[in-house]
């Protein structure tokens, strides 16, 4: 058994596709499959059922996974550790944020402030749903979140995940400018009719939206969707519905929209969150200080 057959077959476990798998690991997806199927020799099980129409794990191949990911952990977490021994000025931190906190510029300030002290490390920064932040920590595809508390907390397995509460944001209802809601809605049962431009089912602003309504009567009816903040406010600034968006967020320039004051208000708490199992190199610890001290000042305030 070789580690790059291991790290295929991981790669293809997640995707449960070969051909994304392949291109994620930059290699010919005919290599890639041989492969497999020499070690599903070796082992004498078949680690994958395949289809023309899909590609799922045998009980064996979950079996497998499940170790797998273990064994990747810790040979990526020895590669971290013997390159802090060698070089500790350079390195890579992958980071996901929440989109209101690079939306507003803090982060983005920060990352100029760390590049700058540390010009060896590089930072790779992704926007990730908060469903999807836990795994990808303990997996060790990332080495940082700022994630909602309450998603991390939620998640199966948190114990092996440390959140600390960096700083808390209002969460707003942004409407059109001349919207009629502006001078009607009083309460939430309000909204009931209109129309919401909401993030995505995965998104943490969609189930707070959505357990706002609920603890209002109702249930939103969803009027567009989308992934990014900024589409959601130039949906909500076009007078389409109403978006539930971070204050930060609407505190740079951007289309214009207006708050719509009606209560009870909404906050969430923004947490630093990193894998309590895994090695943290000296790049992900600086970093994390970084954060911790200086992230909290350049948020707007709400």
């Amino acid at each position: 058994m070789e580690l790059r057959q291991v790290r295929y077959v991981e790669a293809v476990a997640r995707h449960l596709n070969f051909t994304r798998a392949a291109e994620e690991l930059f290699v010919a997806q005919p290599a890639l499959s041989l492969q497999i199927q020499r070690l599903e020799a070796e082992l004498g099980v078949p680690l994958f059922e395949r289809t023309t129409r899909q590609v799922q794990l045998t009980d064996a191949g979950r079996t497998f996974l499940d170790s797998a990911q273990r064994l990747l952990a810790e040979v990526d977490d020895l590669d971290v550790r013997l390159r802090d021994i060698t070089d500790a000025s350079v390195g890579r931190v992958r980071l996901a944020a929440q989109q209101s906190v690079t939306a507003c510029g803090a982060l983005p300030a920060l990352l100029a402030e760390f590049k700058s002290a540390r010009p060896g490390v590089d930072v790779v920064l992704c926007e990730e749903p908060a469903s999807n932040t836990a795994s990808l920590l303990r997996q060790g595809r990332l080495d940082l979140a700022l994630a909602q508390l309450d998603d991390a907390d939620a998640t199966p397995d948190s114990e092996r995940l440390d959140a600390e509460s960096l700083y808390q944001e209002d969460v707003v209802l942004a409407v059109a400018t001349d919207h009629p809601l502006l001078t009607s809605a009083r309460s939430w049962p309000d909204l009931a009719q209109e129309p919401f431009i909401a993030f995505n089912e995965s998104a943490s602003l969609r189930r707070m939206l959505e357990r706002a309504c609920s603890d209002a009567g109702f249930t939103p009816r969803i009027g567009y969707e989308s992934t990014a903040l900024s589409s959601i406010r130039a949906i909500a600034s076009a007078g389409l519905g109403v978006a539930l968006l971070p204050h930060p967020a609407l505190v740079v320039p951007g289309p214009p929209v207006r708050v719509l004051q009606i209560g009870p208000a909404l906050r969430r708490s923004i947490s630093l969150v990193r894998s309590a199992d895994r090695y943290h190199s000296f790049a992900a610890r600086a970093l994390t200080s970084l954060l911790r001290t200086r992230l909290a000042e350049l948020v707007p305030p709400t």
